[in-house]
């Protein structure tokens, strides 16, 4: 009907009309600007998750480093009474740190992997995104959303920049407290089993 009304209509009111109608290379590019901005949502909320992510691995880590030290002064003033059981506080020792170890390597290796996983997903919008940039050079009414999902991705990538700098530095420190404390454990087990077995039979009896 829209069609008919045309024809009859004089030349230049069909000219209007058909101006006021958005081509099928407007709407696919619509629709294409729309997929991107869901998409776009989806990766700056796994940024988001991420992050929370890494701040409860700190959280974890602090956690784990109390429990550790509190246990270790435990076991420090156990020896005392009784020599017998540092071979196996130190074995116990061992098997924890090689754990954590393990525990850390596997968080690392996820992040990485994730890591990964986010800079293709980044890698295939900013490739889209700049196709849908070269569709619309000539509709200015997209100029302002592609300036800010141009501002978007910036932010994207930095973010992502940041937690990879804040997680290798987090993992390093944890490495070098664990390392501090089992040398100074170490020491602390070996100075007690030399000292001489005089002062704890003069301790009075419990």
């Amino acid at each position: 009907m829209a069609g008919k009304k045309g024809k009859k209509s004089k030349g230049g009111e069909t000219e209007k009309k058909g101006t006021d109608v958005p081509s099928e290379r407007e709407i696919a590019a619509r629709i294409e600007l729309d997929k991107l901005n869901e998409e776009l949502s989806s990766v700056k909320m796994e940024v988001d998750r991420l992050r929370k992510e890494n701040e409860w691995l700190k959280d974890e880590a602090n956690r784990t480093k109390m429990e550790s030290h509190e246990y270790l002064q435990y076991m420090s003033r156990k020896t005392q009474k009784r020599q017998s059981t540092i071979a196996a506080l130190n074995e116990k020792n061992s098997q924890e740190l090689g754990d954590i170890n393990k525990d850390r390597q596997a968080i690392v290796d996820q992040y990485e992997k994730r890591k990964n996983e986010l800079r293709n997903m980044l890698d295939t919008k900013e490739a889209e995104y700049a196709q849908a940039t070269r569709d619309l050079q000539d509709l200015a009414e997209y100029r302002h959303i592609r300036l800010e999902q141009e501002g978007e991705i910036k932010h994207l990538e930095a973010e992502v920049e940041r937690l990879k700098i804040e997680h290798a530095e987090t993992l390093q420190q944890m490495k070098s407290n664990f390392l501090k404390e089992k040398v100074c454990h170490e020491e602390e087990a070996e100075m007690k089993i030399k000292q001489p077995l005089s002062p704890m039979l003069d301790e009075p009896q419990e």
